[in-house]
């Protein structure tokens, strides 16, 4: 997590609140980047997931609504529909973002702040090993938890003594 940490200071303000929102939420980039301001309501952020087309609703927390709230703080001269949009104002493109990320992450190595590459997809991987395995398949929106466990939770599980 130390590397993350490294990368999200050098990256700067857009990257930093893009895996702010990746590692509290878990989404999928598809999923972050379709995210419409219309869907923060009351009562979360409402998503369709992309690959399975079912609607969740990710409940506010203290740091979800920090996360967006660093998201609205970019500067942009023109405001879009989407939470994560350019500066005219559009939503990213898949590709875009990663061209984005692969700058970023190329910085990060030349400056020595990394050492080796990581990708947008373990930023999902730790926030499934950072809980618990019933909360990590609820994020990773896996109806069968053995595939949170082969892909995502990275982490050994800890196991409590008989006695």
């Amino acid at each position: 997590m130390a590397k993350v940490v490294a990368f999200r200071e050098h990256a700067g303000l857009l990257i930093a609140a893009y895996l702010d929102f990746k590692y509290i939420t878990g989404f999928r980039q598809g999923d972050i980047l379709r995210i419409r301001r219309d869907q923060l309501r009351d009562d979360g952020v409402h998503i369709k997931i992309g690959k399975s087309g079912k609607k969740r609703i990710m409940q506010w927390s203290d740091d979800l609504h920090a996360a967006v709230d660093a998201v609205g703080h970019l500067k942009r001269p023109v405001r879009g529909l989407h939470l994560f949009c350019t500066r005219a104002g559009q939503p990213y493109t898949g590709d875009g973002f990663r061209s984005i990320w692969q700058r970023k992450m190329r910085s990060a190595l030349e400056a020595g702040i990394l050492k080796e590459r990581f990708r947008d997809h373990d930023i999902r991987a730790n926030s499934a090993s950072d809980t618990d395995r019933e909360h990590a398949i609820e994020l990773m929106t896996h109806q069968d938890g053995r595939i949170a466990d082969k892909h995502y939770r990275r982490k050994p599980a800890k196991m409590r003594p008989l006695r």
